[in-house]
């Protein structure tokens, strides 16, 4: 259901965008590279279905500052 789901939503305005949506979202989960969070339809999804309008990805690495900054 999922994959059928991401495979649906379409970036007129940025194909890397949606690629990076389909392509490597769900590989980066795994390899714990960044957490991807949908952003739904919710007027759909009470109706039933589910709409991916957006969605945004943040890097889960940790930054190392040095003690003197």
């Amino acid at each position: 259901m999922i994959p059928h789901i991401v495979n649906s939503f379409f970036c007129a305005k940025d194909a890397d965008i949606e690629s990076f949506l389909k392509v490597k979202a769900v590989e980066f989960e795994k390899i714990y590279k960044s957490r991807t969070y949908l952003i739904c339809d919710y007027e759909k999804l009470a109706k039933g279905e589910f709409t991916i309008v957006g969605y945004f990805s943040l890097s889960l690495k940790a930054l190392v500052l040095p003690d003197d900054m």
